[in-house]
């Protein structure tokens, strides 16, 4: 499922639920990607991170039904720009990560999941 987001970041973001795989310098876990955009990712995880954590994640972008396409995994890094629990006393956490560091085929591939879902 991927919805628009009301935007007021200045780049386009798309609700999602895609899985992705986070490595921290202390451990790795499973996330699950709520809505992103071109610059970051808003993660749903069952653990803290602090803030300022450069944390590597794996995602894989779901394949084209329409092209025939295969699915594109890809690994990223980003900076954990904030965290908190979901609901007051939760275990689960939104994790905001501001994204540093991506390859061009990975920008282009992500620019054209985002923009696809767009329309």
């Amino acid at each position: 499922m991927v919805d628009r987001v009301k935007e007021r970041r200045g780049k386009p973001r798309i609700e999602t639920s895609l899985d992705a795989s986070i490595t921290t310098p202390d451990c790795g876990f499973a996330a699950t990607v709520k809505n992103m955009s071109m610059s970051g990712l808003l993660l749903i995880c069952d653990r803290p991170v602090p803030e300022m954590t450069i944390v590597a994640m794996r995602l894989s972008l779901p394949a084209k039904p329409d092209r025939k396409l295969p699915s594109f995994a890809f690994d990223i890094t980003g900076a954990v720009v904030r965290c908190q629990p979901c609901t007051p006393g939760s275990k689960r956490y939104e994790l905001a990560v501001f994204l540093t560091d991506m390859p061009r085929e990975t920008r282009a591939a992500l620019h054209d999941f985002i923009q696809s879902h767009l329309r």
